[in-house]
């Protein structure tokens, strides 16, 4: 099985709201499941964008 390794909060929101968008680089040809490892640390900035963006999907 594959595993993606993402930095807090976007791990949450990839579990819990809609966040169905990959913004990697790289092209993947992989379907079906895959684990999401949440990382331990985000900085303030990267929490800030993950918080709006969960704001703007309707996420509190």
């Amino acid at each position: 099985m594959k595993a993606l390794s993402v930095r807090q909060p976007w791990a949450y929101a990839i579990i819990h709201s809609t966040k169905n968008i990959e913004n990697r680089g790289w092209p993947i040809n992989y379907r079906g499941d895959i684990l999401i490892h949440a990382a331990k640390t985000c900085t303030k900035k990267e929490y800030q964008l993950a918080k709006e963006f969960c704001q703007d999907m309707g996420v509190v």
